[in-house]
């Protein structure tokens, strides 16, 4: 019977149909800006200031007018639900860790860790059957992934006039992805693993000025372009296609047949990002602001859509977005002039290599913060909820909530001796 079935594998590995569509399935996963508690507050990717005043955890041109040595780090919780169907696709965990570090008042270094694209998703074919001497089959497949590329970060600051600094970041890209590809014949599993290993390097630079006015009131504006030194190679490991009698999802000594080859494939060029960002800050009152800011990201590779199973991927979205900040007094008199409050609203397109119906997503978040100990510490918890438009028929629900903690000190700094 193993004979019969076998014959029919590889066809079938490609011709059911009906596949869910998973956001994070396409390409080499979903990527966006790690975002802080701040961040996500005014549905944000970064550029913009918001930690606090002419501050921001990742934008690089802001160090140096830090303070205090900062550590910072924030967890986050991703839920996405298709709204015609039961799939919820869920991802949590650590989103950065982060270090930065103000020199001599003039100078800003900063070296951290984040996620760069994410993949975690698993999905069911519709199920069918097939009549193969006078027997039926039952028939079903099953896709699953997760993993992602992490970057591992590092910048300085400095200043090239009295109005204008500039910030240099260095992304460098590594990771890995598992994925297992599931066909079921009856009770029967037949199953292949790949695993994806990525490396490259991505290079920021970023622009920030206080040298305009509208209304008498100063504007502060942001800008930052980004290209890849390296592109992304990406090394791929598929083994052969076996039964997997014991249902635990990985090749050992029970499986059929007593052993499988492996293929070693190595792509490059599979990756190549490019990154172009523009936005503002102007201050309605002391404390209250209005930013804004609008954001592109392209990827330059025609290859990205091999790795995945939908056979597509993003080469461009667009992100843009408004929001107000009040921010904490930085001589605070009364509890509530330590709070920082948030709320922003966005919309980001998404545009495929070969799916012509780009993907529309709206939202809009809320968020606070809290300073509290000294030097002056910061909680910041952000919510953001939007939807996603697929074509017309295809509508996603995304919730995110964000919580960082930022801790400040007097680390690498020359300390005043006190009497």
């Amino acid at each position: 019977m193993f004979t019969r079935k076998l014959i029919f594998i590889l066809g079938l590995l490609t011709s059911l149909g009906g596949s869910q569509s998973m956001y994070h399935a396409y390409g080499l996963g979903m990527h966006f800006p790690a975002q802080d508690g701040a961040t996500l507050g005014i549905s944000g990717t970064g550029l913009i200031p918001a930690y606090r005043f002419g501050l921001s955890l990742n934008n690089p041109s802001t160090w140096n007018r830090f303070m205090f040595s900062t550590l910072s780090s924030a967890y986050s919780g991703l839920r996405v639900d298709q709204l015609s169907s039961s799939v919820r696709n869920e991802i949590s965990g650590l989103d950065r860790l982060q270090f930065i570090i103000p020199i001599k008042g003039k100078y800003g270094f900063g070296l951290g860790i984040k996620p760069y694209s994410q993949q975690k998703f698993s999905f069911t074919y519709e199920s069918g059957s097939m009549i193969l001497d006078q027997d039926t089959l039952t028939l079903s497949k099953e896709f699953s992934g997760r993993g992602g590329i992490s970057s591992l970060y590092t910048g300085i600051s400095f200043p090239i006039s009295e109005k204008d600094q500039v910030g240099i970041k260095f992304d460098f890209l590594f990771g890995s992805s598992r994925f297992t590809n599931n066909l079921l014949i009856d009770s029967d599993r037949f199953q292949t693993n790949s695993r994806h290993f990525y490396s490259g390097t991505v290079l920021n630079v970023y622009l920030s000025s206080n040298r305009f006015k509208l209304f008498n009131k100063e504007i502060h504006t942001f800008a930052s372009a980004g290209l890849t030194l390296s592109p992304l190679t990406v090394h791929k490991t598929t083994n052969q296609l076996y039964q997997d009698i014991n249902n635990n999802g990985i090749y050992d000594i029970y499986d059929f047949p007593d052993s499988v080859s492996e293929e070693i494939s190595t792509t490059l060029n599979a990756y190549s990002p490019q990154e172009f960002g523009f936005g503002f800050d102007i201050g309605i009152t002391e404390s209250v602001h209005l930013l804004s800011e609008v954001y592109v990201w392209k990827n330059g590779a025609n290859v990205t859509a091999d790795f995945s199973i939908l056979d597509d991927h993003i080469k461009q979205w667009t992100h843009m977005n408004v929001s107000l900040v009040s921010f904490a007094s930085p001589t605070p008199k009364v509890w509530y002039e330590t709070f920082h409050f948030r709320t922003g609203a966005y919309t980001r397109k998404d545009e495929f290599l070969n799916n012509q119906n780009s993907v529309i997503e709206l939202g809009a978040s809320l968020g606070f913060g809290i300073n509290f100990g000294f030097p002056v510490n910061q909680i910041d918890i952000a919510l953001m909820a939007g939807e996603r438009q697929m074509g017309s028929t295809k509508t996603e629900s995304i919730r995110r909530l964000t919580v960082s903690v930022n801790l400040t000190d007097i680390w690498f700094i020359k300390r005043r001796h006190r009497n």
